[in-house]
């Protein structure tokens, strides 16, 4: 699912090289030609810039079919990839933490996030997803996005289903991710940030898919704790199967 055509891309690419090789003005003048209102419908200057290099490359800004099954495995290769795709998203030539606006939140959703989860036999129209309520993630220019993919299944402030409020226990990442993941990059005390980012890599690579499989049966087992208590306090116990 391309949220831009190969016209859309082929109209960028000329415009890029019209305007004296400005992404900016190539956004623009897509922005006119296609009658759209926001400037933030676009594409955003970086992605333009990753079109032009592979059609630089190779001659086109599609990505080729790949052969072979879906690339499921957690293997090395594939974590430094991925981790080097997300890099570019989020951090600048120098390795500084960029803002997380919804432009790069959407980036982030159609260049990295549904490609891989699109990969995975278990994705169909049934899966659903579970957002934050940080503002990127629920502006207007994000929201119709995701629902593309999720349809009427986005947990989400202003989604399908209201994001349960104060309710660490019910999502795996409070209950589970940062806690471990910290325990884990602290355990040699890191002196500098580039070691605290290697740690975090090593160990985000470790977890296992047994793992996984146990905090997602821990979760399932949260959920029916809670409709049985009818949404009120969970006993401690569960915290500790």
């Amino acid at each position: 699912m391309e949220r831009f055509s190969g016209a859309d891309r082929g109209l960028f690419i000329r415009e890029f090289y019209k305007n004296g090789n400005s992404a900016t003005v190539a956004r623009r003048k897509f922005c006119s030609i296609r009658h759209i209102r926001h400037l933030n419908d676009a594409p955003s200057t970086r992605l333009i810039a990753k079109w032009v290099k592979k059609f630089e490359e190779t001659g086109s800004t599609l990505e080729k079919p790949k052969s072979g099954r879906p690339r499921t495995s957690r293997t090395a290769e594939n974590v430094d990839s991925d981790t080097a795709e997300l890099s570019a998203l989020f951090e600048d030539g120098r390795g500084r933490s960029l803002i997380v606006n919804s432009e790069r939140y959407v980036e982030m959703l159609d260049e990295f996030f549904v490609p891989r989860l699109q990969n995975f036999p278990g994705y169909n129209q049934r899966t659903w997803f579970q957002q934050d309520e940080a503002t990127s993630h629920t502006s207007n220019r994000f929201l119709p996005r995701v629902r593309e993919f999720f349809p009427n299944k986005l947990i989400s402030r202003r989604g399908d289903t209201n994001r349960p409020p104060r309710s660490p226990d019910l999502t795996p990442m409070d209950f589970f991710l940062w806690g471990y993941v910290k325990s884990k990059v602290y355990a040699n005390k890191p002196t500098s940030l580039a070691q605290l980012k290697e740690n975090i890599r090593h160990e985000m690579a470790a977890i296992t898919e047994t793992t996984c499989r146990a905090v997602i049966a821990n979760f399932s087992a949260r959920l029916n704790e809670c409709r049985e208590r009818n949404g009120l306090h969970l006993d401690d116990v569960i915290f500790k199967k």
